[in-house]
């Protein structure tokens, strides 16, 4: 017994070292080859999160075995989103980025005034936060982020964002970051679809107040009505 846990003693700095694996890379132009700098780098529905340097490279420490979304975005460029499988070696990527190309809709579309925007805007938090009292210890940081569009022929709200949309739960201490790539609430049926990448940060010392505190806090990102896609 004694023998054994000698053994262990020894043994466990290795065990601990092996259970933690890196996911590094490099992000780069698709076309010109050349590095994007400053893009981010997640892994979906996790706290783990990066930028990439002035080189392009991005490195995503202290991971443990199992399956990710490794999510990459940049202003001007596609999304590059990617299912990585990680055992106890590391994982070396080199990721090409696709320039954004803004193809114009040959549909009627009503522009949004500034008082509209602010309608569409509360019936966005309706629909993507929800209005129960976890919602309300949810405040969107940045709402100028959303773009919106109506549909006027079919009575549609839609919304995007080029860059990350911050929500910050007060009550549990974390902001989730999230990716919109598209958000439809259809006025007429009241369904209401949505589709995007997050990455959860807890960004305050307050205590969790349930076990289930991360689970809590995903919710606000969860389907209420429609179709959520993590891709």
């Amino acid at each position: 017994m004694k023998l054994l846990r000698i053994l262990l003693f020894i043994l466990l700095p290795v065990i601990v070292r092996a259970q933690s694996v890196a996911i590094t890379g490099k992000v780069f132009d698709a076309n010109t080859k050349a590095p994007v700098a400053g893009a981010s780098v997640f892994l979906s529905s996790s706290s783990f999160g990066t930028s990439t340097g002035t080189d392009g490279t991005f490195a995503l420490n202290g991971l443990r075995a199992g399956q990710y979304i490794l999510v990459v975005t940049a202003v001007g460029y596609e999304s590059n989103t990617q299912t990585i499988l990680l055992n106890t070696e590391p994982v070396k990527l080199d990721i090409g980025l696709s320039v954004k190309v803004t193809q114009l809709k040959e549909v009627k579309i009503t522009s949004i005034s500034k008082s509209d925007k602010k309608a569409a805007l509360k019936r966005f938090k309706k629909e993507f936060i929800g209005s129960d009292k976890n919602a309300d210890d949810c405040k969107i940081i940045n709402p100028e982020v959303l773009n919106f569009a109506f549909y006027e022929d079919k009575r549609v709200l839609e919304a995007s964002t080029n860059e990350f949309l911050v929500i910050e739960n007060n009550a549990l201490g974390y902001r989730i970051k999230y990716m919109l790539k598209n958000f439809k609430s259809n006025i007429n049926t009241g369904d209401v679809t949505y589709a995007g990448s997050r990455f959860l940060k807890r960004w305050t010392a307050a205590i969790r107040k349930r076990k289930d505190g991360i689970k809590g806090a995903m919710r606000l990102i969860m389907v209420r009505r429609g179709i959520f896609t993590g891709n």
